[in-house]
């Protein structure tokens, strides 16, 4: 993985030794967004106001630094987006690194379960609120045409605002509530869900409760069940649970 430069731009993509590996992650990409509805194709006119767009590379490791799978995201240039035109309202959920690092402690002294899961392509779930073209991207077979919008799509600055109205939604529908000082936690009796954009963290003393609600989690969205957690926000977790301790890395 050391030795793995990722491209920044679609031409470095395709020159590389792994441009079979970034097209085939491309056309994965299209097809996901093709197959959600996520634009209608339309013809430039002059009086429309467009977006840029690129893409975007990415490399999935596992623990012991092997490469599991190569990533391409189509993104908007959030540089581009202007306020009151393409945008009107922005937020983002993100769990302190505090809050996060003291639940780790009352799990490890409390001997709690946890469990971690990440929704796939969370900004699908969000259909977009307002008009907003987007120039189509590098590798698509209508190039010449733009796209007007039905879904969000990353770095659109709207999207976590958007994001979060439907996760609340989902998970007050499912009984939570969520914290008055911390917007990012959710809780349901002895439960605990913390929220980083659309990756979740399941917290209780028993198995079973856990299970119950990611499986019905799992009913409303596309979501990859990584289980017990050991990677957390760039950090590598060790769990020691005879010496009931835990080293963040």
């Amino acid at each position: 993985m050391n030795n793995i430069i990722k491209p920044t731009t679609y031409k470095q993509a395709t020159d590389s030794s792994l441009c079979n590996k970034w097209k085939k992650a491309m056309k994965k990409k299209i097809h996901s967004l093709e197959y959600n509805n996520t634009w209608n194709v339309m013809t430039n006119s002059q009086n429309q106001h467009v977006l840029q767009s690129q893409w975007i590379y990415k490399i999935k490791c596992s623990a012991d630094d092997q490469i599991i799978h190569y990533k391409a995201h189509w993104v908007v240039k959030k540089y581009k987006q202007q306020f009151d035109v393409d945008y009107n309202q922005t937020f983002i959920l993100m769990i302190k690194s505090q809050t996060y690092k003291a639940l780790f402690a009352l799990v490890t002294h409390f001997d709690l379960k946890t469990n971690q899961m990440n929704i796939i392509t969370a900004f699908l779930y969000n259909s977009i609120d307002q008009i907003i073209y987007v120039k189509l991207l590098h590798d698509y077979r209508l190039s010449d045409k733009i796209t007007l919008l039905n879904k969000v799509l990353y770095d659109l600055k709207q999207w976590p605002c958007l994001w979060y109205k439907t996760l609340f939604n989902c998970l007050i529908s499912l009984r939570f509530q969520h914290s008055e000082l911390n917007h990012s936690i959710f809780l349901k009796n002895d439960i605990i869900i913390t929220v980083y954009i659309d990756n979740l963290l399941l917290i209780d003393s028993s198995k079973s409760v856990i299970q119950c609600i990611k499986n019905k989690l799992n009913l409303i969205f596309n979501m990859t069940d990584l289980k017990l957690i050991t990677y957390y926000l760039s950090m590598w977790i060790k769990w020691n649970c005879t010496e009931c301790t835990i080293c963040l890395t």
